[in-house]
């Protein structure tokens, strides 16, 4: 599994602040709205790594779902 805590470059404390800030920040890098013009690739790639992001801010944003994945 892969470690959301890396991916949003958040230290395991950290509060839903923090996590929604680096998300939006992150997010706005591969967003697949900026890849419009580029190759077919790219765009996947791009589309990907926003979906890896947005199931990370998903997981840890929910007080439920960080519980269950901290304990994984």
């Amino acid at each position: 599994m892969e470690n959301y805590y890396t991916l949003l470059g958040i230290p395991i404390d950290a509060d839903i602040s923090l996590i929604k800030s680096s998300f939006r920040k992150k997010a706005k890098t591969c967003h697949p709205d900026l890849f419009r013009n580029t190759s077919e690739k790219e765009q996947k790639k791009q589309q990907k790594q926003f979906v890896r992001l947005s199931q990370a801010y998903e997981t840890l944003a929910d007080p439920k779902k960080r519980m269950i994945f901290d304990c994984s």
